[in-house]
């Protein structure tokens, strides 16, 4: 896959997170940082601001420090953006849960998924405790549809989807 670039030299672009975010003001996006470089980070959150969009985007990043960076500029900032767990909250998240323990109060987005080496992480209990607790819960990566589904009815937050146009479907189509 990829190898033959199918696209190149057809004028098609990545747009810029600006231009992104002129044309779809009224799409919520999740944004996932690959660099913990601080003047990206800063870069970022200067463009929300100027489109006035924090409450349409979560910030994501699997790297702890990369999210520790981020949160650390927001808070400089004075901004309210929701932000993901990285993968190291996920696990203790997931420990804390599985143990009883007291579990992170400020609100976030949950991505995680379904199952982890064996362990089923998102069950019932640890959706609705989520929930309770004012996390947004958003499952990776789903393709399935009967899964798709099946999450939708439990009543997940989003999906994160190879698919997009396919999850959009399923849940445009059922009566929830």
């Amino acid at each position: 896959e990829g190898k033959t670039y199918p696209f190149r030299g057809k004028g098609i672009t990545i747009p810029t997170l600006d231009e992104l975010l002129s044309k779809h003001k009224n799409v919520k996006l999740n944004l996932d940082l690959k660099s913990d470089n601080p003047l990206l980070i800063g870069k970022i959150i200067d463009t929300i601001i100027d489109h006035n969009m924090s409450d349409r985007v979560i910030l994501a990043s699997f790297n702890h420090n990369t999210m520790k960076r981020l949160r650390s500029h927001l808070e400089e900032k004075g901004l309210n953006v929701l932000t993901t767990n990285s993968k190291r909250e996920a696990v203790l998240m997931t420990a804390a849960h599985k143990l009883r323990l007291p579990n992170y109060k400020k609100p976030m987005a949950l991505e995680i998924p379904t199952k982890q080496s064996g362990i089923t992480i998102l069950t019932q209990k640890f959706l609705d405790k989520a929930k309770n607790m004012g996390h947004y819960v958003i499952p990776w990566v789903i393709n399935d549809d009967k899964e798709i589904e099946h999450l939708f009815h439990k009543r997940v937050d989003g999906i994160i989807t190879d698919y997009p146009e396919k999850a959009h479907r399923i849940r445009k189509n059922m009566s929830l």
